[in-house]
């Protein structure tokens, strides 16, 4: 009869022993589920959706897209930079130099005309196949953004 008693014990312990082992297998899912959605989380946050608005011009700086009144622009990587940068001063005068510095890099030669022709190529795109400019210049100062 001993033995008997001892049986569910055993079998009693057994179980037990299974069912923390499930249970820590289980925390340990239950963690590593976390840490993934917490991620996930942290990477939305960081990709957050950047529109940036002017009048009827739409850059979407995430997409690396810029639409006019819905149709969308066709830019070069500099063009695009240089729009993003206006956008992103909308009514602010930016001088040639402060151009220079965030669209180029520190090599760039400020004597070259390089920041009046992307303007140039940029109003061309911009502004050309619309009735109102978004893109003014402000004599011996430098370039704006702004719908008037």
């Amino acid at each position: 009869m001993e033995e008997r008693e001892e049986l569910p014990v055993e079998i009693h312990h057994t179980r037990s022993s299974q069912m923390r082992n499930e249970l820590s297998q289980r925390r340990e899912m239950v963690r590593e589920l976390l840490a993934r959605v917490r991620t996930v989380l942290r990477r939305g946050s960081e990709r957050k959706a950047e529109v940036l608005v002017v009048g009827d011009l739409e850059v979407d700086v995430v997409r690396h897209v810029a639409r006019r009144a819905g149709c969308k622009l066709d830019l070069r990587p500099k063009e695009f930079a240089l729009l993003v940068l206006l956008a992103r001063c909308q009514g602010e005068v930016l001088t040639r130099t402060m151009i220079a510095e965030q669209v180029w890099d520190a090599s760039f030669d400020f004597d070259s005309n390089v920041v009046d022709v992307t303007i140039g190529r940029l109003r061309q795109k911009v502004d050309g196949p619309f009735p109102r400019p978004l893109i003014h210049t402000v004599r011996g100062v430098g370039y704006v953004l702004e719908a008037r």
